[in-house]
């Protein structure tokens, strides 16, 4: 595995960084206004909070995963094929239960139309 080496940023460079963050910021933020305007502030703010958890959570676990991957990479691997089919199984149960939920639909509706 290569080592990194730490070059100091030019300001310009610090400024670009900054300037990209800010501006991959405006369509989160966007979501975030429609949000509040489509079904009130409430729902806004508790999208914004599990937003905010959720990266939290994925901060925490990237560290840990790091820390991990320092001391034993072989089980740092195993731990992330382990949690890429749990989210794996997650969303292809999300998956099926829109289909049903969609199947459903269509049949309510050509029940009720014809």
């Amino acid at each position: 595995m290569s080592q990194m080496t730490l070059r100091p940023r030019t300001r310009l460079g610090w400024f670009a960084r900054i300037t990209h963050w800010m501006i991959s910021l405006v369509p989160t933020l966007g979501v975030f206004v429609v949000l509040g305007f489509v079904f009130g502030p409430a729902v806004a703010i508790v999208g914004f909070a599990l937003g905010l958890l959720g990266l939290a959570y994925a901060y925490r676990r990237g560290m840990k995963l790091r820390r991990v991957m320092k001391e034993d990479p072989a089980a740092a691997f195993r731990s992330m094929d382990k949690s890429a089919i749990r989210e794996g199984k997650l969303f292809a149960g999300i998956a099926f239960v829109t289909m049903g939920v969609c199947i459903v639909a269509i049949v309510a509706i050509f029940a009720t139309h014809t």
